[in-house]
C-alpha cells in the first residue's frame, strides 16, 4: 500500500494529524516505541469507549422507534435507559 493510502487509513481509524506525523517514520522502520505504543494503546481505548457509547445510543433510538411505531399498553418508561433494560430483560 502507498504512503497516502496509509495515513488515509490512520485518519479513517480516528487518528489525528499530529499523532500520524510521529507515527509515520515509525511504521517506515517497522519500529514502535514503548511511548508510542502506549499512545497508540491509549487511541485504541478510546476508539472502543467511543464505539459503546454509539452502540449505546444506537440502542435508544431503536427503543424510540419501537415506542413511536408499536405503541403499548405499558406506560410510557422514565428514560429510554430504563426502556432498553426492560427490553433487554424480556428478551
Amino acid at each position: 500500500m502507498d504512503r497516502v493510502g496509509i495515513i488515509q487509513q490512520l485518519y479513517t481509524a480516528g487518528l489525528g494529524s499530529r499523532l500520524i506525523a510521529v507515527l509515520r517514520p515509525a511504521i517506515d522502520a517497522r519500529h514502535v516505541d514503548p511511548e508510542l505504543l502506549q499512545r497508540l494503546l491509549d487511541e485504541r481505548s478510546r476508539i472502543k469507549a467511543k464505539v459503546a457509547e454509539l452502540q449505546d445510543a444506537g440502542r435508544r433510538l431503536d427503543m424510540l422507534i419501537n415506542l413511536a411505531t408499536h405503541p403499548g399498553k405499558e406506560s410510557c418508561p422514565t428514560s429510554l435507559d430504563h426502556a432498553v433494560t426492560r427490553e433487554s430483560a424480556s428478551a
